[in-house]
């Protein structure tokens, strides 16, 4: 077994992760009794869409309304889980893999024109689902597992012209054929997913749409089985990826990335933890918000949810104490949602929102633990480390398996910033995860060696 050569250096240029504590989350009314898939907008209140069925005391199946005060339902609601929402036309749309919407036979859409439901067209076929909705060139786009939509044969897209349902090209084949993003960035239409070809040309799960011809993005986010985009979302003229992925590119990245339109980049160390995607994404303020099951971002504790800066990531409070499947800036606030209790002591059921102003006026700054570079490595990996007190500690390195292949005798570690260079030389060409505890605690990081 390879031992890990390491050597100490006083210097290290400063990263920074900083912290929001002394801000608080606030709980929406009563809360939803389960999940909340998809948020949004229409005629100024807040929309949520999902599994659950009762807003405190109030049924609202699958769907309901946010004034700032109280909860409502939208008419009698749906039948099944609400996945995703879009405003188009001036009606609220609603996809999942419902059957009816009231009393209307719907099959996985319907829309909303502030009194009533009506069907779109037909919808999909009886066992698909839509997942994603985007407004592009004037048209509706539905993503999702499907293969006909008002009767037209289309594979997991079609677009929907306020009249009439339409494919687009040969969409979306192979994996699970799913699309379960969709976003426009300079001037196209982006889908991510789980699909291994868009427009019958090979796909890492990522591809755009023109208007007439599919592009995919090569390499994109590739990997087939526990890989896909569950998120996408503009900030600062990139367009931020966020999923259950290891890599972008070819590049390690953690559960997120950003493409310029010609590279990817990685955010820091990105987003880790025993369970880690990225499930949302949304832009409030200054900030990009990220909520998911990870449990750090940039290496340090953010519970479910973070904010990051483009160069920073930074804690919201306590964060959540489970998933964010969703998020959405309403009235200064960002509103997540999910399958959690609450935030620290504060009880918010599966919904909670934070103040957009909050990181600005309220942070501290702190150096980030832990990074590594360069991503991906060759024999010499370096390892940059804040610690709290001089003390004793190890190192280990064990393979995408879990399986342990290196490790360090005790370590010592000096309080306040440390470079460590580790050779890895003996290590085949592999992502792995070097664990590092530093006598007061355990920081796990993600690389890939070449």
């Amino acid at each position: 077994m390879n031992k890990l050569l390491i050597h100490t250096i006083l210097f290290l240029p400063e990263i920074f992760l900083s912290s929001v504590n002394a801000q608080t989350w606030s709980a929406v009314g009563p809360g939803l009794d389960t999940i909340t898939y998809a948020m949004t907008e229409y005629n100024t209140e807040l929309i949520a869409g999902g599994r659950f069925t009762m807003a405190g005391p109030t049924p609202v199946s699958h769907i309901a309304s946010w004034n700032g005060t109280a909860w409502s339902p939208l008419g009698a609601g749906m039948d099944n889980n609400v996945f995703a929402l879009a405003v188009y036309n001036g009606e609220l749309y609603a996809g999942g893999d419902f059957t009816q919407a009231g009393s209307i036979t719907t099959n996985c859409i319907a829309k909303w024109d502030g009194t009533a439901w009506s069907a779109v067209g037909g919808g999909m076929d009886q066992w698909g689902f839509v997942w994603a909705l985007a407004v592009y060139n004037g048209e509706l786009y539905a993503g999702g597992q499907f293969t006909n939509a008002g009767g037209v044969p289309c594979n997991g897209i079609a677009k929907w012209n306020g009249i009439t349902w339409d494919s687009c090209g040969a969409g979306v084949t192979g994996g699970a054929g799913i699309i379960e993003a969709l976003c426009v960035y300079n001037g196209e239409l982006f889908a991510g997913g789980y699909f291994t070809a868009a427009g019958g040309n090979p796909s890492d799960n990522f591809a755009k749409w023109n208007g007439t011809t599919w592009t995919s993005i090569q390499p994109g986010i590739p990997g087939v089985g526990n890989v896909d985009i569950n998120a996408l979302c503009v900030y600062n003229t990139k367009l931020y990826v966020g999923g259950w992925f290891d890599t972008a590119g070819v590049l390690p990245a953690a559960s997120i990335a950003s493409w310029d339109g010609t590279s990817w980049d990685t955010l820091a160390s990105g987003c880790a933890g025993i369970a880690y995607t990225v499930d949302a994404l949304c832009v409030c303020g200054t900030y990009l918000y990220v909520g998911g099951q990870f449990t750090t971002a940039g290496g340090l504790p953010a519970n479910h949810i973070a904010a990051w800066d483009g160069t920073t990531w930074y804690q919201l409070g306590a964060g959540v104490d489970n998933y964010v499947m969703a998020l959405y800036p309403w009235g200064g606030s960002v509103f997540a949602s999910g399958g959690f209790a609450g935030s620290g002591s504060v009880p918010a059921r599966n919904i909670a929102s934070w103040n957009c102003d909050a990181i600005s006026t309220g942070a501290e700054s702190v150096a980030e633990e832990t990074s590594l570079f360069p991503l991906p490595c060759s024999d010499v990996l370096t390892l940059q480390l804040q610690c709290d007190a001089t003390s004793r500690g190890w190192y280990s390195v064990t393979d995408i398996a879990g399986n342990q292949v290196m490790k360090t005798p005790e370590a010592n570690f000096v309080e306040g910033p440390n470079v460590m260079q580790l050779n890895v030389q003996g290590l085949a060409p592999g992502v792995y995860f070097l664990i590092v505890f530093d006598g007061q605690q355990e920081r796990t990081l993600k690389f890939s060696r070449y």
